[in-house]
């Protein structure tokens, strides 16, 4: 996975049992951010995810945020989301085979992927501020 690569297309179920694929968001820019509970840096950013989402969720052919959690039980992400009041798509990666193919051994890791499918940007690791996330955010315009 390398930045300027087209991003493998996948397929995952959403929360409410939807088949979602990348490629149906082809012509809008995508945010992909692998995470789980577990992980505290990962709950530090979901504010930042959170805001980009509502942002541009009414807008046609804007960002598409899809928050995909690796293999914590759907019960558990679903309480997460209630208590913290996010509304943000979380697709689940029960195996993890998904977060193996983008390389997602250590999260937090997301990617920013243009309307074209080609990743623009990828960031290891929490990001540390609003203007931090928002200037990854550039690169897909």
């Amino acid at each position: 996975m390398k930045i300027n690569n087209f991003a493998p297309d996948f397929s995952l179920k959403n929360l409410a049992g939807q088949e979602i694929n990348l490629s149906d968001f082809r012509g809008s820019g995508v945010i992909i951010n692998f995470w789980k509970i577990s992980c505290s840096y990962c709950k530090q950013e979901m504010p930042f995810f959170e805001a980009a989402y509502l942002k541009n969720k009414t807008l046609p052919d804007s960002i598409k945020v899809l928050m995909i959690n690796i293999t914590e039980s759907q019960s558990l992400i679903e309480q997460f989301m209630e208590d913290n009041h996010y509304t943000f798509p979380v697709l689940l990666d029960t195996t993890g085979a998904i977060g193996q193919i983008y390389n997602a051994n250590y999260i937090p890791i997301t990617y920013f992927i243009n309307a074209e499918g080609i990743i623009k940007a990828i960031k290891f690791g929490a990001f540390s501020s609003q203007t931090d996330f928002d200037n990854q955010l550039d690169k897909i315009y």
